[in-house]
């Protein structure tokens, strides 16, 4: 599966998942769709980490992104609470919620610290006893400033929170390990459930369903890079958060 393939599924579970958000039915009737929508967030974590490993240019993709999440926002705002309401001003749009490029950023910045540490501490132990605590230090040392981003993305209320921002970094250190990538996945849904206790049937599957995206993550051969797409798929994003917010107005 090439990384256009995958993209395009991510995409379109995001789509699908947007468009049930926005025409919910009391009876929830729609719930399925918004299960499939669940795919795509750790799609876009998992390639965010191949990103980070096979950009040019950090600083570009950094920038890329982070625009991306300012301009994005708006439509964002829109599509979850109207049209009309972006007579609240630019205060109440640059609030939380904030949308999910904004989460993609700080796990780019949080992968970087990771990225960036791995060879402290660089003083040489000779015994097996010194090399373990060694690796131990060294490991907590990266972990402190991941840790450090992702409270912020929890606190500043980025979607996904502080789970989002450690599943790209849990990609990331086994990016080359594919069953590890699928335990990392496990992981992230695991305490994703224990830290949202769903109360109902629907809403355990709600939380749980991200599961399936370790199917196409699987199949993702990074050598077939498919149809070049970049500037298409950052227009999408905004793009269809406005679309949405435009029908449903006129609806």
């Amino acid at each position: 599966m090439s990384a256009f393939v995958l993209k395009f599924i991510a995409l379109a579970a995001m789509l699908i998942d947007h468009i049930a958000y926005v025409f919910w039915l009391p009876d929830g009737s729609l719930m399925f769709m918004r299960l499939i929508g669940r795919l795509a967030f750790p799609i876009f974590a998992f390639q965010l980490a191949e990103g980070y490993a096979h950009t040019k240019n950090l600083y570009k993709y950094g920038f890329r992104l982070g625009v991306l999440a300012m301009v994005s926002q708006v439509p964002f705002f829109l599509m979850r609470n109207g049209l009309l309401s972006v007579r609240l001003g630019i205060t109440a749009i640059y609030s939380s919620p904030y949308n999910i490029v904004f989460t993609l950023f700080l796990s780019l910045a949080a992968i970087y610290a990771f990225d960036k540490l791995r060879a402290f501490p660089r003083y040489e132990t000779k015994t097996k006893i010194g090399a373990v605590l060694n690796t131990v230090f060294g490991q907590a040392v990266r972990l402190i400033p991941v840790l450090c981003i992702a409270y912020v993305g929890q606190s500043l209320g980025v979607e996904y929170g502080f789970l989002g921002v450690l599943l790209a970094v849990g990609f990331y250190a086994v990016r080359k390990e594919r069953i590890s990538s699928v335990i990392v996945l496990a992981v992230y849904v695991i305490l994703y459930v224990l830290k949202s206790m769903p109360e109902s049937l629907d809403r355990f599957a709600f939380y749980t369903c991200a599961i399936f995206a370790a199917v196409p993550i699987w199949f993702y051969k990074k050598e077939l890079r498919g149809f070049k797409c970049k500037w298409l798929t950052y227009a999408f994003y905004p793009a269809h958060l406005l679309l949405l917010a435009i029908i449903k107005y006129l609806a």
